[in-house]
């Protein structure tokens, strides 16, 4: 049995590259790029709607697991918004 992946590894990351190939081999696909209709729709545009939403759960996978990974950047920012040290002499 092989180990799960991390949630911020590359394994995760690597999901995304499904829905970019099934939406650039689909007009090379036959049983997608045909006169048939489905519900009155054509299948390329059913077959290209599932996958660009489908993509919105995978991004929010990785975002998730990359999220875990990142150390918090904001606390570094100042009031101010700079994130600069204060030199010394300098009102504020």
């Amino acid at each position: 049995m092989s180990p799960t992946p991390r949630r911020g590894s590359p394994a995760v990351a690597s999901l995304l590259l499904v829905p970019v190939a099934a939406l650039l081999a689909s007009v090379y696909l036959p049983f997608v790029n045909n006169a048939g209709l489905v519900l009155g729709l054509p299948r390329l545009f059913l077959w290209t709607s599932f996958w660009v939403v489908a993509i919105t759960p995978l991004l929010l996978l990785v975002e998730r697991g990359r999220r875990d990974d990142d150390t918090d950047d904001d606390a570094d920012i100042d009031a101010d918004g700079t994130g600069a040290e204060p030199t010394e002499g300098a009102s504020r």
